[in-house]
């Protein structure tokens, strides 16, 4: 198969205008377009290279962990309870930890914040919450996870541990989970909140429980593709109860009384594209010229 070494993108904003989506679906873009800037997206961009390569790595996760005591992981509404164990941290990239491995005796319990998710919740667990023990939790995170972690009085780092290549196995077993069972690239959502670090980052983990072994909880600030707009999910990748669990707001938003379905959370409006591409021998070449609101 022929690769694709360059995409060009040409981005154009059309104009000083306030932040608003456009309410003609098809408006005239401008005569005299101010063009802000040309961005360079190669296959081989090095971050997102390292970022699908770091797991692979035999030392992967020989660096540095963590041992901790009740140490309480909350994530909005889910609390992660860690009584006793270590946490394997995946080495960074650009200076920022990504992914980590616990392995001991936690707890994971989420109580839904509304009437209907609670309900919903109850179908599966007989009760309007969910309270179940693990001995493993594989996480991604572009958050402060890791940060919160370090300065907690509950943890003890180290380096080296003696589960280092445990926690890689199970890391790396969840990494193929979500690239071949649910077609989601992890390593291109961690690479954006890279490019983007003054954005509140996203935190996701796989609950492995002793009642139920196939959860995953996520936490995205921009929108969870499967409850859009919602932020916070809990859903089952098992055979027999798989499916979406509880999905719910950010708790900020419904203190703000801003947590509602027709949330939008696009922070700009593609109005318009002009593309041109054009085959270079292997190459494949394309230019786009997006005006934007």
């Amino acid at each position: 198969m022929k690769s694709i070494k360059t995409l060009a993108v040409l981005l154009i904003i059309a104009s000083a205008s306030a932040f608003a989506f456009a309410q003609n679906p098809t408006p005239t873009p401008p005569e005299t377009p101010n063009v802000v800037g040309e961005v360079i997206v190669t296959a081989d961009d090095p971050i997102y290279k390292n970022l699908r390569l770091l797991s692979s790595d035999s030392s992967a996760f020989s660096g540095e962990y963590a041992s901790v005591n009740n140490l309480v992981l909350k994530k909005d509404e889910g609390i992660f309870t860690l009584q006793n164990g270590e946490i394997y941290f995946i080495k960074s990239v650009e200076g920022k930890t990504t992914g980590a491995v616990f392995i001991g005796n936690g707890e994971f319990s989420l109580t839904p914040p509304t009437e209907a998710e609670k309900k919903h919740i109850s179908i599966f667990t007989d009760k309007p919450e969910i309270k179940d023990n693990f001995k493993m939790l594989t996480m991604f995170f572009t958050d402060d996870t890791f940060e919160e972690i370090k300065k907690s009085a509950n943890a003890q780092m180290k380096t080296n541990g003696p589960q280092a290549e445990k926690a890689r196995n199970a890391f790396r077993n969840k990494e193929n989970l979500l690239k071949n069972a649910f077609r989601y690239n992890i390593s291109s959502r961690i690479l954006a909140d890279i490019y983007a670090p003054n954005r509140k980052g996203f935190f996701t983990a796989f609950i492995d429980g002793d009642k139920f072994n196939k959860l995953i909880y996520q936490l995205d600030p921009i929108g969870l593709e499967r409850v859009y707009p919602e932020q916070v999910s809990l859903t089952s990748y098992d055979s027999e109860t798989g499916g979406i669990w509880a999905a719910f707001h950010l708790a900020e938003e419904y203190k703000n009384g801003t947590g509602n379905s027709w949330r939008d959370r696009r922070i700009y409006d593609i109005i318009h594209h002009n593309i041109e591409t054009k085959v270079d021998g292997t190459n494949l070449i394309a230019k786009d010229e997006i005006t934007v609101n």
